[in-house]
């Protein structure tokens, strides 16, 4: 019914000249046939025509605006699958992503100390792991030498794990007699039960819970500056993969009041601590109901499995090399999952689970199996986030069950996280499983790109060239990483990429009927990069800039071409 409409759409629009005309550069569609184009017209808010630059000049009247694309690539605008956009919150802090050397990491907590005299707590984000070796691991002592009076909070990128100093950890009454809270964990003193600083998952909270709340107004305001950047980039749908009343009421809001620049399915998250299923399945469909079927909508729900490798909180099948026995927490009993996710699926629910370990995949996947048998099959388009390690007997089940791998393309290279705290904890032979891109691929299963930002970063150009070469950004060797492809045999073509940040996306949010490729009916979504990808080195893919991008037929994004390399 839906494609009889569009072409009764395209129909009755063959008369009208279009509002917007962009030729003269290649059209990559993404569509079923991977087909490319020269042209394009797009009349209201939808593709009017897709073709040739002969074919587009009925639908130029005196008042179609002309966007020549002067030799430069046209394609679907991108989906991030998997962003936190409240990370956006967090800008204003300490910003310490990338920073490898904590010579360079004190520095800038130092600066910020100094310059924010007034404020209640020192707070930060994004510290590395590899930042802290051979451990990864600081320590309060560090923390306290550059803060001493006032609390401290730093999150690491990973998300998992937070360092905060003595005072913070006072405030919290954290002491050698406090317990782990369920699902997490409080490092503590060789040979002693003494906290040493950070905080792991849950454990998070216990100090988190003490921070200074942001307002309304700073979530307002921190969508708007995030809907901004990614439309820079060439983003115009988003998964939030994690959101609570607070952040869907101001979603809501940004919708009724027409401000939207994107698409924004959000994941409503399930604390399996502090809610029943009963009870968080009634506020599921209470908030759903409440957002309606437009943009945005809250049509999904996050679970959460285990924690990360690289801190021992990855589930595993096989205990960890470096901790004998250990094979990681399960923050969902299986029994109580499977019940779980064979009610929201009744429901109609699309189920988001961040799954980081081979146990915790496998887990997922015998959850949506028991969804599938208790109430047949239907089209779910369950998916799992992350993906870091699987075991290759469960990669064709991802197609057998309809469940896409949401995976995070830039983590995927020889860096020291994966050299240093990744791999010496697997060991080669199950190694070679971290991000199969390529092998879930040749599998029949369905690749789409999340970027966990603020995790990591959110561009496109960057998370591609990953895809596409397994190394570093423009083929470097920063300290401890590899200057060669790592795990070779994973990488992808440009096409597989594109597919995964584009139409794969679109799938992901059950709108690939409609957007996520460049034809006649569909949405404009669309963006310019100023030079063609498949024409360049893999190695340069990462510097292509976006020259424009256009989001329900309006532009959005317009880069200043004066500055256009």
């Amino acid at each position: 019914m839906l494609r009889f409409l569009l072409m009764l759409w395209c129909a009755q629009a063959w008369a009208q000249s279009a509002d917007i005309v962009l030729r003269g550069g290649p059209v990559y569609t993404v569509d079923a046939a991977r087909s490319w184009a020269s042209a394009v017209a797009v009349l209201g808010n939808r593709i009017a025509y897709v073709g040739d630059e002969e074919g587009v000049k009925p639908w130029i009247g005196k008042q179609t605006k002309i966007i020549e694309l002067a030799g430069r690539l046209l394609l679907p605008g991108f989906q991030d699958s998997h962003i936190h956009p409240g990370g956006a919150l967090s800008l204003s802090k300490i910003r310490l992503h990338g920073v490898m050397d904590r010579g360079e990491i004190e520095k800038r907590i130092r600066k910020y100390v100094r310059e924010n005299p007034g404020l209640p707590w020192i707070e930060g984000r994004g510290w590395e792991v590899a930042a802290f070796k051979p451990e990864g691991r600081p320590h309060r002592g560090m923390l306290d030498a550059l803060v001493q009076d006032k609390p401290a909070y730093l999150s690491a990128s990973d998300g998992h794990t937070a360092w905060v100093n003595s005072r913070a950890l006072k405030l919290a009454a954290i002491t050698a007699e406090t317990p782990d809270p369920p699902n997490g964990h409080i490092e503590r003193e060789p040979g002693s039960l003494e906290p040493t600083g950070v905080l792991h998952d849950s454990a998070m909270g216990l100090v988190g819970k003490l921070l200074p709340p942001s307002t309304r107004e700073d979530r307002v305001k921190a969508y708007r500056l995030i809907m901004k950047e990614l439309n820079a980039v060439g983003v115009t749908a988003i998964i939030d993969a994690a959101t609570g009343l607070e952040h869907e009421s101001v979603w809501g809001e940004l919708g009724r009041n027409n401000e939207l620049t994107l698409r924004v399915t959000l994941c409503q998250e399930f604390d399996p601590e502090a809610d029943t299923e009963e009870k968080a399945l009634d506020s599921f469909k209470k908030r759903r109901e409440a957002l309606g079927s437009g943009n945005p909508r809250a049509t999904a729900v996050k679970l959460v499995l285990d924690g990360i490798i690289e801190q021992h909180t990855g589930a595993l099948l096989a205990p960890y090399l470096d901790k004998p026995g250990d094979r990681g927490p399960l923050y969902m009993k299986p029994e109580r999952l499977k019940k779980f996710a064979a009610r929201l699926d009744k429901e109609g629910f699309q189920v988001h689970v961040h799954a980081i370990g081979d146990r915790a995949v496998r887990e997922a996947l015998d959850a949506f199996e028991a969804a599938r048998k208790a109430n047949g099959p239907r089209d779910s388009r369950h998916h799992l986030a992350h993906v870091e390690l699987i075991a290759p007997a469960d990669i064709p089940r991802l197609r057998r069950l309809g469940v896409a791998a949401n995976m995070t393309p830039v983590w995927a290279r020889g860096d020291e996280l994966n050299l240093v705290f990744t791999e010496p904890r697997l060991g080669p032979e199950r190694s070679r499983w971290l991000y199969p891109h390529k092998s879930i691929l040749d599998a029949g299963g369905r690749l789409a790109w999340g970027t966990d930002w603020p995790v990591t970063t959110f561009v496109p150009m960057e998370g591609l060239e990953t895809a596409v070469s397994r190394r570093h950004l423009g083929g470097r060797k920063p300290t401890g990483a590899l200057d060669t492809a790592w795990l070779p045999e994973e990488r992808l073509s440009i096409e597989e990429a594109l597919a995964a940040y584009t139409i794969s996306g679109a799938y992901l949010s059950f709108e690939e009927k409609d957007r996520g490729s460049i034809e006649a009916g569909k949405l404009a979504d669309l963006t310019i990069l100023s030079e063609n990808l498949f024409e360049l080195p893999e190695t340069e893919i990462h510097d292509v800039p976006v020259d424009l991008t256009l989001f329900d037929g309006k532009i959005v994004y317009q880069r200043d071409l004066s500055k256009r390399k």
